[in-house]
């Protein structure tokens, strides 16, 4: 194995007499020197590596539910008073009643399940009357087709 280390000088023992010479035969010495080289290798080069970049953390969307919606129905109709109801999940704001033939009735919201009552005075008809709740749909519902009831003409 090599190793490095300082140079060294080795005489073999022994003579040779050289030949292929004219003359008197001269003795030779052979004298073997070994120097150890010290390699220089090139500087290697500075690899930078770039930082490793974690993608941020994003987190997963949060899905809700729809939120419940009101349902008015005309829970009752008679020729003096209107009843509506919320038979939906949700709150309803603002909204009007109309009856046939009258102004507008305002209501100023229901909670679920709660229902209310207004009056109005019909006089003896032979026509029917219509009420409907939200009547221009400016309440968001669960259910937009059930919000009229009609009831037949009195017997008078």
């Amino acid at each position: 194995a090599y190793a490095p280390g300082p140079p060294l000088e080795v005489v073999p023992p022994g003579g040779s007499r050289l030949g292929g010479r004219l003359g008197d035969g001269d003795e030779a010495t052979i004298v073997y020197r070994l120097d150890t080289i010290v390699p220089v290798l090139p500087t290697p080069p500075v690899v930078v590596q770039p930082p490793v970049v974690q993608p941020p953390v994003v987190p997963p969307p949060v899905i809700k539910p729809p939120a419940p919606k009101p349902d008015l129905v005309i829970s009752a109709l008679s020729f003096s008073e209107v009843t509506v109801k919320n038979q939906g999940a949700g709150a309803v704001g603002p909204f009007t009643v109309v009856v046939q033939g009258f102004a507008p009735l305002a209501f100023t919201g229901l909670a679920p399940g709660a229902s209310e009552t207004r009056q109005y005075n019909l006089s003896c008809e032979n026509a029917g009357t219509t009420a409907t709740a939200d009547p221009l749909g400016q309440v968001d519902e669960s259910d937009e087709t059930n919000n009229a009831l009609t009831v037949p003409p009195p017997i008078c």
